[in-house]
């Protein structure tokens, strides 16, 4: 994500249908994973 930022990019946008397909089967699991790859993606342009 860094090198993205570097290009320019402000912003980013999660397929969540995605997040649904990789296990997040219910709202709280959707949540929980969602929130996980915000601090990850964070960690990475802060």
């Amino acid at each position: 994500m860094a090198e993205l930022r570097d290009l320019g990019f402000g912003w980013a946008a999660i397929n969540a249908t995605a997040v649904f397909q990789a296990g997040a089967r219910s709202i709280d699991a959707m949540i929980d994973a969602l929130g996980a790859l915000h601090t990850k993606i964070r960690a990475e342009v802060d």
